[in-house]
């Protein structure tokens, strides 16, 4: 539901340009991502094998001192700045967090490639469970 949320109707309400949406897409994101761990214990035999593909695709984005980070509205974890002194620079979004944390990868490259994790964990999600949104209302 989050996922989906995220993926088909945040932008709806929060501008796409605006820096802190990532911090949504991130959570969302990595929680879904430890969930579908989790869940892959009670499926199908039929269906572990595309989950697992899933979960074993782009899992580098997966840093749970960045994800302090974006939940808790800091630069610091464990009494510890994470951001890197070769890569600081308040002159980015986020002053230079993301590139520490993700081997130097910009913002904007960071964004897509969150935006990308969650339709891939989405499209996952709506194969193994198959919902049925025929019957669902726009959110407008």
């Amino acid at each position: 539901c989050s996922l989906n949320f995220v993926r088909y109707a945040l932008n709806e309400f929060v501008p796409e340009n605006n820096i802190w949406i990532l911090r949504v897409k991130y959570i969302t994101m990595y929680y879904a991502y430890k969930s579908l761990e989790r869940l892959t214990d009670y499926l199908p035999i039929s269906s572990i094998k595309l989950v697992t593909s899933c979960l074993n695709n782009n899992n580098k984005l997966l840093d749970g001192e960045f994800r302090s980070c974006m939940m808790h509205y800091s630069l610091i974890n464990k009494g510890k700045y994470i951001i890197s002194d070769n890569y600081i620079d308040f002159n980015v979004p986020f002053f230079g967090l993301i590139e520490s944390r993700f081997d130097g990868m910009l913002f904007d490259s960071f964004c897509k490639a969150v935006d990308k994790k969650i339709i891939e964990l989405s499209d996952t999600l709506s194969e193994v469970i198959r919902p049925d949104f025929s019957k669902c209302k726009p959110l407008y």
